[in-house]
């Protein structure tokens, strides 16, 4: 518990430090009809589209997490993307359902509501706030995205994020700029398993071919040169551990 409280107070003093609050909640979902599911989120994205002209989001997309296997707890990923914590609390106005579906009123989305519980079971939900990114705007146009569950050890937050921060950073910016890859973020997570993970990275990408490119000490290199690549992933192991790895590919979006 004492462990739990340090975790949270930290990222508190984290968030507190920057200025553009990105708010990411991301629902694990385990579902058994993808084809079903789908069909019923081109439903949602469409309440969603509203919602972000009215500016109550920004954005919104669902993935399926790839390779997963029948006994995986969750294949699918549902994100919101909010400006503020105080966000997070607001429902979808009756109005937002009226406007989209103006035949079947606002009654409709509690059908919605039933049929996505139908098709969906919610393994856990995360709320997650961006730490770092290639852009300042959310930039999530890649086809994949290599995700990092990384568990960074007490006392060790500041230097991971300065790591990141002064030498991966560069590292993504020009892959980027060489188009090898879409964009990147690190998120520190806000709810939910903090003794696992805290933190966790997403590398866009339309080519997964070019995720092995840009992870390669040859590429490292060309953006470091003077740096030692061998010593600096030991400093970075001997403070975090990547407790997991995903890839997940995007099937719907709404964003500006």
């Amino acid at each position: 518990m004492k462990r739990l409280l340090a975790l949270l107070f930290l990222l508190l003093i984290v968030i507190s430090s920057h200025a553009q609050s990105i708010i990411g909640v991301v629902d694990y979902l385990k579902v058994e009809d993808p084809e079903a599911f789908l069909a019923l989120e081109k439903e949602w994205m469409k309440i969603h589209a509203e919602r972000l002209k009215r500016k109550e989001i920004l954005g919104w997309s669902v993935h399926e997490v790839m390779f997963k296997t029948t006994e995986s707890p969750y294949n699918y990923i549902i994100i919101t993307w909010y400006q503020s914590f105080s966000k997070l609390d607001d429902r979808i106005a009756d109005e937002v359902f009226e406007k989209v579906f103006p035949a079947k009123g606002a009654s409709y989305g509690e059908e919605l509501r039933k049929r996505q519980d139908a098709l969906t079971k919610r393994i856990t939900s995360g709320v997650f706030h961006r730490q770092l990114a290639t852009s300042k705007n959310l930039n999530h146009s890649g086809k994949y995205y290599v995700i990092d569950e990384i568990n960074v050890e007490p006392g060790h937050n500041e230097k991971f994020l300065e790591m990141q921060r002064e030498i991966f950073l560069p590292v993504y910016k020009k892959a980027i700029r060489q188009k090898l890859q879409k964009s990147w973020a690190l998120w520190a997570k806000w709810t939910g398993n903090m003794r696992d993970y805290q933190y966790v990275s997403s590398g866009g990408f339309n080519n997964l071919d070019y995720a092995k490119k840009v992870d390669n000490p040859a590429f490292f290199r060309r953006v470091h040169p003077d740096l030692d690549i061998e010593s600096l992933q030991k400093m970075m192991e001997s403070i975090s551990t990547k407790v997991n790895s995903e890839i997940w590919k995007l099937e719907l979006m709404v964003m500006d």
